[in-house]
């Protein structure tokens, strides 16, 4: 049985389809078809019912009585299948898909990142890959990388969006880091830096947890796991190592966290991701990729490993004053702020360098006789502690929520 996801963009495709028939030849539409299926199944349910009144002995035109009330039964199901089709595709071509219907599956059925993914992909932007039949070690990836078609591929079509580009500021990578996919990954950018030595790489690796019960396979998972990250540490002007499986619901206080699923998890990652890059990303910013990761590289070239935390949503009230909230506040860096690189305590010392942006919060910020805008704002939580380099940036673009992003607000 279909989920209504992939029930909406089967008939969403059915009705685009429709639509481009329409304008050669007289054809219906799908909703009309399907209230002509109802119709005429409604009519055999009468039928149906009159046949078991009219019924004697037993019989009636052929049928038995158990075989009359099997039909009726199947017969209700397909009224009931028929009703809430028509109810959907009435939804769809009305362009009025209910949010809520389509959450509420998503929460109930997410196993994979593709089963909400809503992205229509440049073809030239996905590379399938023949795997090896083991693929948990970062050494297992060299089955791949012996395949010369495969490797070239890759980089065909990677090529490809670097010309596109009219200035390629760097390169930034989400990946994973655990077994062969590390692997894979690493060897990847390594050849990819030797085409692009001079530009900025800034590499966000994520790290799964392994919950095997067995020692020596916790060992060579750990040993993978520190063999990728030193590696991509070596070749990166910033390397930022993340993961989902600290996360705990109480640190979350406005939102209604699912800890377990990767679903919920994984949209408070992509938000992060997301926020952190509008400093180089958005034209109005006036920020590179170099300024960015020049500024977290402030002390010392070899200093290039750096944390990502996060407050999702930010804590602003339109009952607290911006004075109260600022002196109220711990420090960022002690204070109840996400974070979102595993192994971390941040409570400890101040960061060396950092990147603060905050986004989104325009239609709530109210000017104070402290804090005229939203810069002074922002720079009354910075001034709590020092810090040898800083970029702050202020976006009025808030996180883009579409209609698979989970409802956790």
């Amino acid at each position: 049985e279909m989920c209504i996801r992939d029930r909406i963009r089967k008939y969403q495709a059915e009705y685009e389809d429709f639509k481009e028939k329409r304008t050669k030849t007289n054809v219906k539409s799908p909703l009309e078809i399907h209230k002509e299926k109802l119709a005429a199944a409604r009519n055999k349910e009468k039928e149906y019912n009159q046949m078991l009144k009219n019924a004697v002995g037993g019989y009636q035109a052929g049928y038995t009585l158990s075989e009359l009330k099997v039909a009726l039964e199947d017969l209700a199901e397909k009224i009931k299948q028929l009703e809430s089709d028509i109810s959907l595709r009435e939804e769809v071509e009305n362009g009025s898909v209910s949010d809520v219907l389509y959450q509420t599956d998503l929460n109930s059925t997410v196993k994979r990142w593709t089963d909400f993914n809503t992205l229509d992909y440049n073809p030239k932007s996905l590379c399938p890959l023949r795997l090896p039949p083991s693929f948990t070690s970062f050494r297992h990836n060299k089955d791949i990388f012996s395949d010369s078609y495969q490797v070239e591929e890759m980089h065909d079509k990677f090529r490809y969006f670097a010309e596109e580009c009219d200035c390629l500021q760097g390169i930034q990578v989400l990946t994973d880091v655990n077994g062969g996919f590390g692997g894979l990954s690493l060897d990847y950018v390594l050849e990819t830096r030797d085409e692009y030595p001079k530009k900025p790489l800034l590499i966000m690796g994520y790290e799964d947890y392994n919950n095997s019960t067995l020692k020596a396979e916790k060992e060579q998972y750990s040993l993978s796991v520190c063999s990728v990250v030193n590696e991509f540490r070596k070749i990166a002007s910033i390397y930022v190592p993340l993961a989902s499986y600290h996360l705990k619901s109480e640190q979350f206080p406005y939102i209604d966290l699912k800890e377990k699923s990767s679903y919920y998890t994984s949209a408070i990652m992509s938000t992060a991701f997301d926020t952190t890059t509008l400093v180089y990303r958005l034209k109005d910013q006036n920020t590179t990729m170099w300024n960015f990761t020049n500024t977290l590289q402030k002390m010392s070239n070899n200093m290039n490993i750096c944390s990502l935390s996060s407050y999702l949503p930010f804590p602003l009230s339109v009952d607290v004053p911006l004075e109260k909230l600022v002196i109220d506040s711990a420090p960022l860096y002690a204070s109840d702020i996400q974070v979102l690189t595993p192994n971390l305590v941040l409570e400890e010392v101040p960061p060396y360098t950092e990147a603060i942006v905050l986004r989104g919060i325009t239609p709530y910020f109210k000017p104070s006789d402290k804090f005229k805008n939203r810069l002074e704002f922002l720079s009354g939580f910075a001034r709590k502690y020092p810090c040898k380099s800083r970029l702050m940036t202020i976006s009025n673009q808030s996180i883009p929520l579409s209609m698979s992003f989970p409802q956790f607000f």
